[in-house]
C-alpha cells in the first residue's frame, strides 16, 4: 500500500528525499554497488516482481538523442550521473505483469534484492514476467 507524505515546502520536500537517499546510502552491499549496465536484478515494489536492466544513461542518450541534440543529451546524462547523491543509481528498464514492455527510471541499488543471470531474466520475460 503506499503512503503519502505532505510537505510545507519544496525545500522541505528536497531535503526529506535527500535524508532517505543518504540513509539508503549505508545500507548498499558491496555486490550491489558494484552492479553495472549489462547486469539484470530483481526487485519488489509494492508486492509487484520487477525484473531491471541496468542501462548506461550515456549510450542510451546517445541512442535516442533527437538529430543534432546528441551532444546536449549526452552532456545532461554524463552530467546528471555524474552528481555525487546519484552514486548508488542505475539508470534501468524495469518490467513486470503490469508493464511487460518496460518502464525506464532510475532505482537505488539497495532496492535490488538479487543479481539474476540472463537465463532468469529471460526465464522471466517468457512467463510474463510473473
Amino acid at each position: 500500500m503506499a503512503t503519502f507524505e505532505a510537505f510545507d515546502s519544496l525545500e522541505d520536500m528536497i531535503a526529506a528525499m535527500r535524508t532517505r537517499a543518504e540513509d539508503a546510502d549505508r545500507l548498499v552491499e558491496p555486490w550491489q554497488e558494484a552492479l553495472k549496465p549489462g547486469d539484470h536484478v530483481v526487485r519488489f515494489e509494492s508486492g509487484l516482481a520487477l525484473f531491471s536492466t541496468i542501462l548506461d544513461p550515456v549510450a542510451e542518450a546517445k541512442a535516442y538523442a533527437d538529430d543534432g541534440s546528441e551532444d546536449e543529451a549526452v552532456a545532461e546524462a554524463r552530467a546528471t550521473y555524474g552528481q555525487p547523491h546519484m552514486k548508488h543509481f542505475r539508470y534501468t528498464r524495469s518490467y513486470s505483469i503490469s508493464c511487460p514492455e518496460g518502464e525506464y527510471g532510475d532505482i537505488h541499488v539497495v532496492t535490488a534484492l538479487a543479481k539474476i543471470s540472463k537465463a532468469d531474466f529471460e526465464a522471466a520475460k517468457a512467463a510474463g514476467w510473473g
